[in-house]
């Protein structure tokens, strides 16, 4: 964005050069007039009334050496300078949002691929203790196997589920791994560089939707790149406009040139010095391509004003559906949280009632895989909260350092 990019201040140019040329002259100059007549004067007089003088000479050199600055200065072009100026100015800034829309879609990425990684981590945790709980259950079985208490059965069954179990939480940790070097990726840090994860999602807190509706429409980088595309649209059409108005150039220079000539009629010559103009030129008929590329120019900004309800209207589309689905995964949460806490109690008074001897192995194994699947899904809605708060917050203009 500056004013020489817009034409609005002069050009200067500077050039110089030196020639040389070696010719073979022959010249004959009249030094006297003809005699009545139209014949030319007796040469018998004596060569000091010869009317001629003849130069003959080979190879004679010829010097020339010129020096130019010049200056070109539009003073009028129809508008056409500040319009651009204008429209430099939008580029910029709309530069700026396609910037910002990169950010926001690089840091969405990687806060979701955080805490998909923090989920897999979770989840990691509740295999390895579910682990745990298989690995009680076969010592038990194995041990009530010798004991003769347990059949071979039980202890086999056992067996099976803690392989089950083991090789569950094999595909969690391969999973993890995977995720974390791709979260690394992102960061743009080495792929097998450690650290520890959050365990827990933090939810900020979400606006009214009309309140988010209100900071959509004043900071969606989306909106407002398609606001930017329609001001220029309709600059591109007030620039072709200027080319139905006259256009007015100032001019100045300074130029020296100099001859030197070994023979001929003139040796020497040299001029210097200063000139200054105003030219004035006006289209008045270029067979109508200047009226195509205004009617062109005016269907290209409505197609962008076109474009702008268009993109308005898909984001607030955009809009409702994620704040439904940030409130229906609030509702999920809080059912999962219930179910996670019954599953658990469940499990427990299973648990005790196996130690007793006071229920079947398979109940206390479907209480076992009920609690975990309840862990699971409550660990799963969670994140999925998180992605529609993150959504929501992206759509809104909000952002993610704000609560994160």
């Amino acid at each position: 964005v500056s004013m020489g990019m817009a034409c609005m201040l002069p050009g200067v140019n500077a050039a110089a050069g030196v020639s040389y040329s070696s010719n073979d002259i022959q010249m004959k100059l009249a030094v006297g007039g003809p005699s009545k007549g139209g014949q030319p004067p007796d040469t018998n007089a004596g060569a000091s009334a010869s009317p001629y003088i003849i130069i003959d000479k080979k190879a004679s050199g010829s010097r020339v050496y010129n020096a130019q600055i010049k200056l070109d200065w539009t003073l009028f072009d129809g508008f056409a300078m500040f319009v651009n100026y204008e429209k430099y100015e939008k580029l910029k800034e709309k530069s700026a949002i396609e910037t910002q829309i990169a950010i926001e879609r690089l840091t969405k990425n990687l806060i979701e691929a955080y805490y998909q990684t923090a989920s897999l981590w979770n989840n990691i945790k509740l295999l390895k203790e579910n682990v745990a709980i298989s690995i009680d259950r076969a010592k038990r079985a194995e041990y009530g196997k010798n004991l003769g208490s347990y059949s071979s059965f039980e202890y086999l069954t056992a067996r099976v589920d803690l392989d089950a179990d083991s090789a569950a939480l094999l595909r969690a940790e391969l999973a993890f791994e995977r995720a974390k070097r791709s979260l690394n990726y992102l960061m743009g840090i080495d792929l097998d560089a450690d650290y520890e994860l959050a365990a827990n999602a933090k939810v900020g807190k979400i606006p009214s939707f009309d309140e988010l509706k209100k900071k959509t429409f004043e900071k969606n980088s989306s909106i407002n790149q398609a606001i930017k595309k329609r001001e220029i649209s309709e600059l591109d059409y007030e620039s072709i406009k200027s080319l139905y108005y006259p256009r007015i150039v100032f001019s100045g220079s300074y130029s020296y040139s100099k001859q030197e000539n070994d023979a001929g009629f003139l040796l020497s010559n040299m001029s210097k010095g200063a000139s200054v103009g105003v030219n004035l030129s006006w289209n008045l008929y270029d067979g109508g391509r200047s009226s195509v590329a205004a009617q062109n120019a005016k269907i290209s900004a409505k197609i962008s004003e076109f474009q702008y309800e268009d993109v308005k209207k898909q984001i607030e589309l955009n809009l409702k559906n994620a704040y439904d689905s940030y409130a229906n995964n609030l509702k999920i949460l809080e059912i999962e949280k219930r179910n996670a806490e019954r599953a658990q109690i469940n499990f427990e008074r299973a648990k005790e009632l196996y130690r007793l001897g006071q229920t079947a192995a398979y109940e206390f194994r479907r209480a076992q895989t009920a609690a975990l699947g309840a862990k699971f899904r409550l660990n799963e809605a969670k994140y999925e909260l998180k992605k529609a708060e993150l959504e929501l917050k992206l759509i809104a203009g909000i952002y993610f350092a704000e609560e994160n």
